[in-house]
């Protein structure tokens, strides 16, 4: 079983990574943590369509702060994030 969650948290988490580097193409910057907020990504996903969102929220904070260049996502951000997509009942 632990095999299949391994699995399944390295796929989600590369798929968070493919996201974020859309995001940096979409905004011209280089998000320098990148790696980290994938994981935390991954780690707090139930599945595919939660990265989708996460990425999406993370988009818009950039667009809106008008981030360009390197940056650091603050986690807190990445988290927030997390929790929102986390609250929505999909029962």
């Amino acid at each position: 079983m632990k095999e299949g969650i391994d699995t399944f948290m390295e796929s989600v988490e590369e798929r968070a990574k493919m996201q974020l580097l859309a995001i940096e193409m979409a905004y011209n910057t280089k998000i320098r943590n990148k790696d980290d907020v994938a994981r935390i990504i991954a780690a707090k996903s139930r599945d595919k369509s939660d990265v989708l969102m996460a990425c999406s929220s993370i988009s818009t904070w950039i667009a809106r702060n008008g981030i360009s260049g390197e940056t650091v996502l603050p986690i807190d951000i990445v988290m927030q994030s997390m929790k929102a997509v986390n609250d929505i009942d999909r029962g």
